[in-house]
């Protein structure tokens, strides 16, 4: 496997299973974003707007993901213009990629063929041996794949089992055992003899009206973009309503956010669609737009065949500055964390190590840990997830008296508003290393409280 394929294979697994971390060091990021217009801006914005402040600090799988999976570092906005829906927008995607027969039709194989110029005697024909020549491949790269053969004939099939079974694509194949099986396959001298003249009819009969039919293969290539379009539309706006959900934000109140981060210049607007529900009931119909339109006009427009408001979704890139903070070791939340006391002339060791163990922020009286909770997680408890952090912050303050370091304060900055109801649950050496040291909690709403104890 060549650097290409593995930088590939690295890419997509980092796109699709778990967020990307910033190789920058916390500190550094807290020093370039110092001098970003843009990202000062908004800072200064998170202290007076507790929604923004409640979004942006989410966990990277919160902000980015979807049912623990990390999606693209993309911000979506969107909203169907009908105030009921009977379907969910997991389900509308899937409808709208055979929503129109006459569109799904011209998808389907025997259509592909007629619109190449085969003539429907032979039609049937063709189609049969293209569906024999993809079948007779699959199966010869089964054959030699122990681990593809043990997984099909499993009598537990199931989507879990493939993942946990097939957990590294790269190996599921010898590449030496599939050079093999493809050189069986074509060669001369081993090849079956039927399927070779199967695939010499196969390119007498398609390659020269491939030729002469051009513009009818891109009008089926439209076709069948338009209906993913809509669909990875679909999603979007689904991913939306999830978010929303987690964070009790309204979409009014998302809106607004949107809007701040496109005046800041923190999020480009990639791609827009706009369509009518109500057109969309007989036909595949919207408008696309690439590049600049501000979200302010977004849930502005009318359909221009019916006069009804349009539904719309669109696809933000965000800033590249904002993105290292965000997938920073301390998320943005440590990041926010660190531009204040910078800001307010606190001096303080960021990532800082003692024995061996990582401090986040440490001044000359006071020890501070940020944590980022995830809020869609099903894992651990807000609780649990506070004792952890209790039990990691005393073994700091054990390694810091080790070190002669007294600290008069013992600080904790999470993300989650209500965290202080947790701490008359928590039992063990969490409930011990409280009652003993009474480490003050901070919830994001706090910080300049934080800061002004520090004074």
């Amino acid at each position: 496997m060549n650097d290409s394929e593995n930088l590939f294979e690295q890419t997509l697994e980092r796109a699709t299973m778990k967020p990307p971390v910033s190789q920058k060091a916390t500190s550094k990021i807290v020093d370039e974003i110092s001098s970003h217009k843009g990202i000062v801006r908004l800072f200064h914005l998170i202290r007076e707007s507790p929604h923004l402040a409640k979004l942006l600090f989410l966990h990277p799988l919160d902000l980015f993901g979807k049912e623990g999976r990390y999606q693209a570092p993309y911000l979506y906005y969107g909203q169907i213009s009908t105030d009921t829906q009977k379907d969910s927008n997991i389900s509308r995607a899937l409808k709208l990629l055979r929503i129109d027969r006459e569109a799904t039709s011209s998808l389907a194989l025997a259509t592909r063929l007629k619109k190449m110029g085969i003539d429907e005697e032979r039609q049937e024909t063709i189609g049969s041996d293209i569906i024999d020549a993809v079948i007779y491949i699959l199966v010869m790269i089964f054959k030699v794949s122990p681990t593809l053969r043990e997984l099909v004939e499993s009598e537990n099939f199931s989507y879990p089992l493939m993942k946990s079974t097939i957990k590294n694509y790269a190996n599921l194949i010898d590449e030496e055992e599939l050079e093999q099986a493809m050189e069986s396959i074509f060669s001369e001298e081993s090849a079956d003899p039927e399927f070779i003249d199967l695939i010499e009819r196969l390119i007498l009969s398609v390659v020269p009206l491939i030729t002469g039919k051009s513009l009818e293969f891109i009008e089926m290539g439209r076709t069948s973009q338009s209906q993913i379009t809509l669909a990875y539309h679909q999603i979007a706006i689904s991913f939306v309503d999830d978010l929303l959900t987690k964070t009790s934000i309204s979409f009014e109140e998302y809106g607004e956010i949107v809007k701040q981060l496109y005046m800041f210049g923190l999020i480009k607007n990639r791609n827009t669609i706009f369509w009518c529900e109500k057109c969309m009931e007989d036909r595949i119909s919207y408008n696309e737009r690439h590049g600049h339109i501000s979200p302010s006009k977004m849930s502005e427009r009318t359909c221009p065949d019916c006069g009804e408001s349009e539904s719309f979704s669109a696809v933000f890139e965000v800033d590249l500055a904002l993105l290292d903070a965000i997938f920073s070791r301390d998320h943005l939340l440590g990041v926010f964390v660190g531009w204040i006391l910078k800001k307010e002339g606190i001096d303080a060791e960021i990532n800082t190590h003692v024995d061996d163990r990582e401090v986040d922020f440490l001044t000359d009286t006071a020890l501070i840990e940020c944590k980022t909770f995830r809020v869609g997680g099903r894992e651990e408890t807000p609780r649990q997830n506070l004792e952890q952090v209790l039990v990691q912050m005393q073994k700091q303050v054990a390694a810091l008296e080790e070190d002669e370091r007294t600290m008069e304060n013992v600080m904790l900055v999470c993300n989650q508003p209500d965290i202080r109801k947790e701490l008359s649950n928590i039992a063990g050496k969490a409930k011990s290393f409280y009652d003993e040291y009474c480490p003050e909690v901070f919830s994001y709403e706090e910080i300049d409280e934080m800061v002004e104890s520090l004074r």
